[in-house]
């Protein structure tokens, strides 16, 4: 077992500014995040008729994404907006992030897009590689959710960088960061 422990960020850490902020910036449509679509609204209509608790909306919202898409591994392909990424029923991690972001946001649970490294190869050859997943405003917290990864848990497997509400529409602007920075950075993993 490898031990993992990030620094604790001040970003889980609920208050007023956040609460405010959240039900704004991050339940807003962009072109990424395109949540007024109308295959977008009935794919909402129907979680929410099936699952009428915010809580439940949160884990179905995720199987929905998981179950809906393909998720091939990270590419540098243009990043799609959701309403083409289901379309195509395929995504990477990134736009599986983007796709579950259009459905909570639909559903009026403020959503943002999260980068950062994930542990991958197990026990025997750990390794790091660029990830990215969700994050949904809920009872005060951001909770992680990943659509790309069967397990509802995200786990401390992973090393943010970022998170944003994906209100422009390049994401490269952040990514790219996270990309350069996978060169400079040195990880040792303790048994």
């Amino acid at each position: 077992v490898y031990a993992f422990s990030p620094e604790m960020s001040t970003d889980s850490i609920p208050n007023l500014d956040q609460a405010s902020s959240a039900e704004t910036v991050y339940t807003q449509a962009s072109p990424l995040v395109d949540h007024e679509n109308d295959m977008i609204k009935r794919l909402g209509d129907i979680i929410r008729t099936k699952q009428p608790s915010n809580d439940s909306l949160l884990e179905t919202s995720r199987q929905l994404v998981l179950n809906a898409i393909q998720t091939p591994q990270f590419n540098l392909e243009p990043i799609r907006s959701a309403s083409l990424i289901l379309r195509s029923r395929q995504a990477n991690p990134a736009e599986a992030s983007i796709l579950l972001m259009a459905l909570l946001r639909q559903q009026g649970i403020p959503s943002r897009f999260v980068g950062g490294l994930k542990i991958t190869g197990g026990d025997t050859a750990p390794t790091m590689e660029p990830h990215f997943w969700t994050e949904a405003f809920f009872q005060g917290y951001w909770i992680p959710m990943d659509a790309s990864q069967a397990d509802a848990a995200v786990n401390a497997d992973r090393l943010k960088f970022f998170d944003d509400p994906l209100i422009t529409d390049n994401p490269y602007r952040l990514v790219l960061p996270l990309l350069e920075a996978c060169g400079d950075l040195s990880i040792s993993f303790q048994k």
